[in-house]
């Protein structure tokens, strides 16, 4: 996993690259004038090489298919040397073409062998570090950076230190550890690391305290333990010589306490600081007051429940560019955004803000304030006296009662626009889809009347649109469908609008989700359905649904979308390509449901209901095999259900009632197990789990030809009694041929729970490894 932001810590990367790349430059022209001189690596460099060669059975990126052919090592891909000797072995690796780990295998021992080497970067490979690994890098004591980043140590941090305290802990400069699976805590001996300017241990199983030793690191400028379980509590000693401190993070470590008092001065000026997830409130943190260089800050979900100090806001309005407080509790007012130089990112969503929007911007580029108490201001703000440079906006789920002005000139880079859950009237103009960036636009649940203007077709780029819960009326335009190629989501639900659905919609080749009920649209369903291909294909899509709204930070947003879903509203985000379904019930659409519809074979949902649709129901229907939810009641469909239905394995929910329906029920376990209730209302339907058919009845006993009588009632009672018994006798035995000699013989009973305990602790062994490989993937 990674951070929020995009940098994550490789500053001091690119910073120790430069300096190997002007150093390795430098050496090369130096030799130029010596060109007699024939300089090979030893001997025993080689050898070790190859070793660790021996050990990789995967080379997908042929990174070592240069290793052996050359004599000389120095001349192998990824290695340089200061003339005989190897210095820098750089593998670092990622996923391929075919999306496997460039490097896999185990980890040779035989590095130790490589004394002077300086820089180690094995990191995002699938390769193996056991202990003796470990301890032969813990041997190399000019090692000053060691990168083994998406690898799997598995070992207990403590361990691995322990090996590498050896003699490399005196020179290491850089150690990032992420994502190795180590756990445990972080110990006391980590202050034996003195020269250690960079620490990554994120993203693994940390899961106890952190020693107070930590804060006697005084060369330490990065520190980043996110993403584990460390817990304890955090005070003013794990930091007494954290002057060099630039840059912590610390997100979701949920059970980590910061217990600072309100006056301790850190010896830092921090740059980067993340602690999402962690304990620091209720009061807001006032050492931020001394922190004059903050550029990046994530307190979101600190449980904090105070009012951000005005102060605070001047003291960072010159420096600050990404800033997210949300998930807490802060009330009081948003500052003036316009006096922040450099703001980029502002969340304060999820808070108690009330009052009114600030009057301007700035340069934000992405703002959500999404789920809080504002009520006003939203006229103002959203008509600026210049452009503004914002490309996301998140005013959802507020008190805002305006009128949605038409202003969205000043708006020319917006992508994503999400003002759902308000009380904003007005019409919907028709310069909001004259913006050609925008992806999204949300305004669901408020009170926004009129008509769809023809224009929304200018949208090229519009993915997820959403005027479910407004007042909207009148038709839908018939050239609606000529201009969305993208979109994936439309949803017009409860609405007013009327009239019939124009054939365009089936030019919506990349439609997931179309949602019209609770409308009053009128005429037949197009034939043409068919052609929305994207319901056709039963595999999810190739991509998940996220819209990317920035290109500085390179962030992307899960946009989130709501639709009913077996007969409650869900919220539907990255997984929306996974639910594909229409839902155009409630309306007064009439005659046939089309044979086409059978071809959308990647439907999840149709719901067709209270509507007054006639006919029989489509014979192909069963071709319809991703289908979880079928709801065609309350219409006037007649004739037999259709055999085909019963083989649609994944059905939950089916709904055939109120309709003048007839025959048996095909017999089909999928069918007989629904309620009696999916086909209620259908005086014509018989068979499980409605009443049997006529002609059902038992048959009296009749004579074979062969004179030989069938069993009687009696008889067949008998024998079902026979059977019961046999099945109890049996399972009784069964039961105590086992479980008897496990009580009576010790040897046995011990034998069998230690084969227990073997085979849980490989299934659980086997589970994490392959979460673990599926995170590094994602």
């Amino acid at each position: 996993m990674t951070p929020p932001f995009p940098f994550k810590l490789y500053d001091h990367r690119l910073v120790l690259s430069l300096f190997y790349i002007t150093y390795l430059t430098c050496h090369a022209f130096s030799g130029i004038d010596n060109k007699d001189v024939q300089v090979q690596c030893s001997d025993k460099e080689r050898d070790a090489l190859l070793h660790f060669k021996h050990g990789i059975h995967v080379d997908h990126c042929s990174f070592l298919a240069s290793w052996g052919g050359n004599p000389d090592c120095c001349q192998w891909d990824g290695i340089r040397c200061d003339n005989d000797t190897v210095i820098d072995l750089q593998l670092s690796g990622s996923l391929s073409d075919n999306n496997s780990y460039c490097l896999e295998g185990t980890v040779s021992s035989s590095l130790a062998e490589l004394k002077l080497l300086k820089y180690l970067d094995l990191s995002r490979n699938n390769l193996q570090f056991d202990k003796h690994a470990m301890n032969s890098l813990g041997k190399l004591c000019r090692l000053q950076t060691l990168w083994l980043d998406d690898n799997n140590i598995t070992q207990e941090f403590s361990q691995v230190l322990q090996s590498l305290s050896s003699c490399a802990h005196k020179s290491l400069v850089s150690l990032s550890l992420s994502n190795t699976q180590l756990w445990g805590s972080v110990p006391n001996i980590i202050d034996d690391f003195t020269s250690l300017w960079a620490l990554h241990v994120d993203s693994n199983q940390l899961n106890g305290t952190i020693s107070e030793r930590i804060g006697q690191l005084s060369w330490l400028e990065e520190l980043d333990l996110s993403f584990n379980n460390l817990n304890g509590v955090v005070s003013s000693n794990h930091f007494s010589n954290l002057s060099a401190l630039r840059t912590f993070y610390t997100f979701n470590n949920k059970a980590l306490v910061f217990n600072l008092s309100t006056d301790w001065i850190p010896p830092f000026q921090i740059r980067q600081l993340g602690l999402r997830s962690c304990k620091i409130g209720p009061v807001f943190p006032k050492w931020l007051l001394t922190q004059q260089n903050l550029d990046t800050l994530d307190i979101s979900g600190a449980q904090i429940i105070d009012i951000v100090p005005e102060s605070f806001w001047s003291s960072v309005s010159s420096t600050l560019r990404q800033f997210n407080m949300s998930n807490n509790m802060i009330c009081g007012v948003l500052p003036d955004l316009s006096t922040f130089q450099n703001l980029n990112q502002f969340d304060m969503s999820s808070n108690n803000l009330s009052g009114a929007l600030p009057s301007s911007l700035g340069n934000c580029y992405e703002l959500n304030l999404n789920n809080n108490k504002l009520s006003h201001g939203l006229y103002r703000f959203l008509c600026p006296k210049t452009a503004m440079r914002i490309g996301f906006l998140d005013l959802s789920n507020n008190l805002f009662s305006e009128m949605l002005p038409d202003c969205w000139r000043y708006f020319p880079y917006l992508t994503i626009l999400k003002l759902q859950n308000n009380n904003i009237g007005g019409k919907l103009s028709s310069s909001i889809f004259s913006l050609f960036f925008l992806q999204a636009l949300h305004l669901r649940n408020n009170t926004i009347s009129g008509e769809l203007p023809i224009s929304l077709v200018n949208s090229t780029f519009l993915t997820v649109l959403d005027l479910a819960y407004n007042s909207m009326y009148g038709y839908i335009p018939p050239t609606f469908g000529n201009g969305f190629k993208n979109l994936s989501f439309l949803s017009l639900r409860n609405n007013h609008f009327s009239m019939a659905i124009p054939s365009s919609l089936c030019q919506l080749s990349s439609l997931l989700v179309l949602d019209l009920s609770n409308n009053h649209l009128s005429g037949t369903l197009p034939k043409c359905l068919s052609d929305l291909t994207a319901m056709v294909s039963t595999k999810p899509l190739p991509q998940t649904f996220y819209i990317s709204y920035t290109d500085e930070s390179s962030l992307t947003d899960s946009d989130i979308t709501w639709l009913m879903w077996k007969r409650k509203e869900h919220s539907f985000d990255d997984l929306l390509g996974l639910y594909k379904g229409i839902d155009i019930s409630n309306n007064d659409l009439q005659g046939p449901i089309p044979d086409e519809i059978s071809s959308l074979a990647g439907l999840v949902f149709l719901n067709l209901s209270q509507n007054n649709l006639s006919g029989g129901i489509p014979s192909g229907i069963g071709q319809l095999t991703s289908l979880e939810f079928l709801d065609l009641s309350h219409n006037r469909l007649f004739g037999q259900i259709p055999t085909s239905l019963a083989s649609i394995s994944y059905l939950e929910i089916l709904d055939l009632s109120e309709n003048n329906l007839s025959g048996r029920i095909p017999s089909g376990t999928q069918l007989q197990g629904f309620n009696a209730s999916a086909y209620m209302g259908n005086p014509g339907l018989c068979g499980a789990p409605l009443p049997t058919c006529p002609g059902d009845e038992r048959t009296p006993i009749v004579q074979n030809g062969d004179n030989t009588a069938q069993p009687n009632e009696h008889e067949s009672d008998d024998l079902i009694l026979g059977l019961y018994i046999s099945v109890v006798l049996g399972v009784i035995t069964g039961f105590w041929g086992v479980c008897g000699s496990l009580v009576l013989k010790r040897s046995w009973r011990r034998a069998f729970f230690r084969f227990l305990d073997d085979t849980k602790d490989k299934v659980y062994v086997l589970v994490v490894v392959n979460i673990a490989r599926a995170c590094r993937r994602s």
